[in-house]
């Protein structure tokens, strides 16, 4: 099927309409795209800073699948089925965890509407306090429940869901081979340290113990464990037969930890702190339609991690072209060498506000009016909702619409 031409395509700059004319074609051709092309397409671009995680979930069998993504790395993919701890301390299988999670999800948010809209009920009978009692009761439920997701689907693999920390490459090179060590030890049941033979080894890569080195210094041994049933799987995978009951899962969690530890020990007496975000490092959430109902930038390992949100893969990469785009463009008009990357930057100083339109959040008001007043080149409403034609012109002429 031939697409059509754009309808404003040719009212657009030149360098638009060439950025335009690549994507139409990008489109019509990138579900045909191999291994290697969607490497080259998709991934290898993505700014050195940036780590793209990729969620999907299949609620049929309660299967998470998680994607991690950085330029000039493989894709790393894991899959994780949501029940899992339960399958290995041998309790009763338990059906429908997204559902129940999802479900727990929607009656928080349908309570907290609830006691927004009764609002007015509360205040006439002077129960203020009731209130607010019902708002932070939903609130310890979100947590709850977000503590839940953290813990069951994601446990020991919560750190891919982290971008880039400052790292030491000889003691995370060391991690590594240790790990690999405990783990072809114990698919094999290799007990005695000089009995080595040459059965197959895997290599337990950079990607794993970083993730390993994002669980702290102090990991829990539930977490340990969840990783190490992992590796342990990959074994199996290439006809290896584990032997799980002979596996001394106590020890070998210890194993892990102390080896953990050792490394944050290395690292911080190298002067790297292990857990120290690197500059301008950030998180890029692209979430199926399963996943994106939860807030899970609020995840504690997220809390402290710049991280946003976009539709798709495909649109992530719509939008590093037009920044490429862009920047070419700057170079031929201006004449300057662009650098490897170049951020499209916001001007904190050209900002539009809508506060209170409704009239009934005076706290609120209370605490922002005079902040919002004094912050240079900022306008915006007060107890007013904005016309058609005001948003129009904000949307167009300011950087920040808050």
């Amino acid at each position: 099927m031939e697409l059509e031409e754009p309808r404003q395509l040719f009212n657009n700059p030149p360098w638009i309409q060439t950025w335009l004319h690549q994507l139409r074609n990008q489109y019509s051709v990138e579900h045909e795209l191999d291994d290697g092309e969607f490497q080259e397409n998709f991934v290898d671009i993505i700014p050195e800073p940036w780590t793209v995680c990729c969620l999907t979930m299949d609620i049929h069998h309660d299967d998470l699948y998680l994607v991690r993504l950085r330029a000039g790395e493989s894709p790393f993919v894991v899959k994780l089925p949501l029940n899992r701890l339960g399958w290995r301390s041998g309790a009763e299988t338990v059906n429908g965890i997204y559902e129940n999670a999802a479900t727990e999800f929607k009656e928080i948010i349908q309570q907290s509407d609830d006691t927004i809209h009764s609002s007015a009920t509360y205040m006439e009978n002077n129960d203020v306090d009731g209130w607010w009692k019902q708002r932070m009761a939903l609130d310890q439920r979100l947590k709850m429940l977000l503590t839940s997701i953290e813990h069951d689907w994601f446990g020991g693999f919560k750190g891919l869901l982290c971008g880039q920390y400052q790292e030491d490459e000889e003691a995370l090179s060391q991690l590594c081979q240790m790990v690999t060590q405990l783990v072809y030890k114990a698919a094999y049941n290799i007990t005695d340290d000089r009995s080595y033979s040459n059965k197959k080894c895997i290599n337990i890569n950079s990607t794993i113990c970083r993730m390993l080195v994002r669980l702290g210094p102090d990991p829990s041994s539930q977490d340990l464990q969840d990783v190490i049933y992992y590796l342990l799987s990959c074994y199996e995978n290439q006809d290896v037969i584990v032997q799980y009951s002979l596996v001394d899962m106590p020890q070998l969690q210890e194993q892990f930890a102390s080896a953990i530890r050792r490394y944050h020990q290395k690292a911080r007496k190298a002067g790297v702190d292990p857990m120290q975000r690197l500059p301008n490092d950030h998180v890029i959430l692209i979430l199926d339609k399963y996943t994106q109902v939860f807030p899970l930038e609020s995840l504690n390992i997220m809390r402290n991690q710049s991280v946003s949100r976009l539709p798709c893969l495909s649109f992530l990469r719509d939008r590093i072209q037009y920044v490429r785009a862009f920047t070419n463009h700057q170079v031929n008009t201006e004449g300057e060498q662009p650098e490897a990357w170049t951020d499209l930057c916001v001007d904190r100083d050209s900002a539009f506000y809508i506060l209170n339109p409704t009239g009934d959040l005076k706290h609120t008001q209370n605490e922002f009016e005079s902040l919002f007043n004094n912050m240079k080149g900022w306008t915006g409403l007060v107890e007013k909702r904005p016309m058609e034609q005001e948003c129009r012109h904000a949307l167009r002429s300011k950087d920040l619409y808050m």
